[in-house]
């Protein structure tokens, strides 16, 4: 594992990595700080690329993880503060456990069948 940060610039090269510890480098070396949560800690990372700016980075790593359960903090100097990846296994909201009650619909009397009217003479 070949992580880099020079001059604002990261550079990776990872084969069959767990990404939590990919991403724990990345932060330290980039001097942000890195929470990370859920199944995706331990998912393997296999890529590689070369002088790109940190943010773009760290996003294609989460890209790259399919991974959207995130959120960037960022300082006063526009640069990454912290990175809080919560892992596809988080559920932040409750699921139901009773099933929905089916709509109700309000029925309407049917309309009255009225017979054929004689069509109008057409204009002259």
């Amino acid at each position: 594992m070949k992580i880099e940060v020079k001059d604002g610039l990261l550079s990776v090269e990872v084969s069959d990595a767990e990404f939590g510890n990919v991403m724990k480098e990345i932060a330290e070396k980039a001097k942000f700080k890195a929470e990370i949560s859920g199944a995706v800690a331990s998912k393997k990372i296999t890529t590689n690329f070369k002088d790109i700016d940190v943010e773009r980075g760290v996003r294609r790593l989460l890209t790259v993880m399919k991974e959207k359960d995130f959120t960037i903090s960022y300082n006063t100097a526009g640069m990454i503060d912290k990175l809080e990846i919560y892992g596809s296994a988080a559920k932040p909201f409750a699921t139901p456990t009773t099933p929905p009650k089916k709509p109700q619909y309000i029925q309407k009397p049917p309309m009255p069948i009225l017979p054929p009217q004689p069509l109008p003479p057409p204009p002259k």
